[in-house]
């Protein structure tokens, strides 16, 4: 079983020597990781059961010139990096980043879904820190000695010789509920009439009653807000998630093959955004499922699609992903939670993605997301304030460790259901440009 790990861990140090533009190298001797650079040597034991570790403690490292606890396998800290390490860091590392705990099957069920939270996240909060970003940032500079400068992608050049470094922020928004008033709906309205008339809600009534005439014209349904949101994105370039599939799991969404739906998304590659798919949890583990779906938006769209999240967040461990990346997705986005902030992976930079099952690389890169507008409050009772708040903090975060701040938007919060949502969006990228955040695109790296 060591060997069949090697490769992984040679995977994840060069991806982050890749990002970081450092020269470290790890090589496997005997039962010894050898991690090194120009200047120094770490080394640790090689162990399979670090993996999933039955303990952790804590330990601070320097990470970008700041400290930092992060956790450690074992229960033994290391005292000194120059020596030996007490316990496997790197196969912990890449189990928590590539969800080692996905190939026990007392945790496949719920590590299927966005509310996962690992196979010790509710034990020691891993998911509040990017753990993976933060341990290989700072070995790096503990191997180079010295604090490593912002990546490469985040640099602005003015002129010939100014160069700026800016944090940088990924903006999507996913396209669920685009029709309010259906026609069950309508008739449902009808039916109840006489109890809201008795329960004197005739105002309310009648408040509903316009907007379901009004929406006999599907662009002037309170929840059609695509318009609203290409508006608030001129200034960026941003991704939009589309549902391939006319229903999933729980309700019925939208059809994108409607004539009036098919204009939005062509009206977004128009705007010099990017229409990426997603994806049915319902397909989740068919090949020909996942592809009819890209290939539904593809034809409406006139470009390939090469971004994928999946709806709900659903997947099946190492299936989804190996479908994905054989029907040619470049970005996969759905590693995030659906009913709170943070890091499902212990990482926010783009990364391959590696497929524990056959142990090799995927021709995919996953983008996690770090925060939604759903997950920083309850949609319909929030303080801009406070999730203005928990959003930097956050932001702070992604920037120690040297990270792509992804954030997710939906559509529906955009109509007037949902009063404060657009303004609070808004003051968002606001706030981002203030504090020097710029906005990023995968198109920036020629990977789509």
């Amino acid at each position: 079983m060591l060997q069949s790990h090697a490769s992984m861990i040679c995977h994840l140090v060069q991806s982050y020597a890749d990002w970081w533009h450092a020269r470290v190298s790890v090589a496997k001797q005997g039962n010894l990781w050898i991690l090194q650079s120009q200047s120094m040597t770490i080394q640790m034991p090689c162990d399979e059961l670090a993996l999933v570790p039955d303990e952790i403690c804590f330990v601070e490292i320097q990470c970008g010139g700041m400290p930092c606890q992060v956790p450690f396998p074992g229960n033994l800290p290391p005292q000194n990096f120059s020596e030996t390490l007490p316990a496997d860091l790197l196969t912990f590392l890449a189990g928590q980043l590539w969800r080692a705990e996905e190939l026990l099957p007392q945790h496949a069920q719920q590590a299927s879904t966005g509310g996962h939270q690992g196979f010790l996240g509710n034990r020691f909060c891993f998911f509040d820190k990017p753990i993976v970003d933060l341990w290989m940032r700072g070995l790096f500079e503990i191997l180079l000695g010295h604090a490593l400068d912002s990546p490469q992608i985040w640099r602005e050049h003015k002129g010939n010789q100014e160069v700026v470094a800016h944090p940088r922020f990924w903006m999507t928004f996913d396209v669920d509920c685009l029709q309010k008033w259906k026609t069950p709906r309508v008739v449902k309205h009808w039916a109840r009439l006489p109890l809201d008339l008795l329960r004197g809600r005739f105002s309310q009534w009648l408040h509903s009653t316009r907007e379901a005439f009004v929406a006999r014209d599907p662009t002037r349904d309170p929840w059609f807000t695509i318009p609203q949101i290409l508006h608030a994105s001129q200034s960026i370039i941003a991704t939009i998630f589309w549902l391939g599939h006319s229903r999933d799991h729980k309700a019925y969404r939208y059809d994108i093959r409607k004539p009036h739906y098919g204009r939005l998304v062509r009206q977004v590659a128009e705007a010099h955004h990017q229409n990426g798919l997603h994806s049915s949890p319902l397909h989740a583990n068919s090949l020909s499922s996942l592809g009819a779906e890209k290939l539904r938006l593809e034809t409406i769209s006139g470009h390939p699609v090469l971004l994928n999240r999946q709806h709900y967040l659903r997947l099946v461990p190492g299936e989804t992903f190996r479908h994905l990346s054989a029907l040619g997705i470049k970005i996969d986005s759905t590693m995030g939670f659906n009913a709170r902030t943070g890091f499902r992976c212990g990482s926010c930079l783009p990364l391959v993605w590696w497929d524990l099952e056959n142990g090799c690389a995927l021709d995919l890169i996953e983008m996690p997301f770090i925060a939604g507008d759903w997950t920083l409050h309850n949609p319909l009772h929030f303080n801009p304030e406070q999730s203005r708040h928990a959003l930097w903090n956050l932001a702070d975060q992604v920037k120690q460790a040297g990270g792509i701040l992804t954030l997710d938007f939906h559509d529906l919060y955009f109509s007037k259901d949902y009063p404060g949502h657009a303004e609070f969006h808004r003051s968002v990228l606001e706030g981002l440009w203030i504090r020097g955040w710029r906005d990023w695109h995968p198109r920036e790296e020629g990977w789509t």
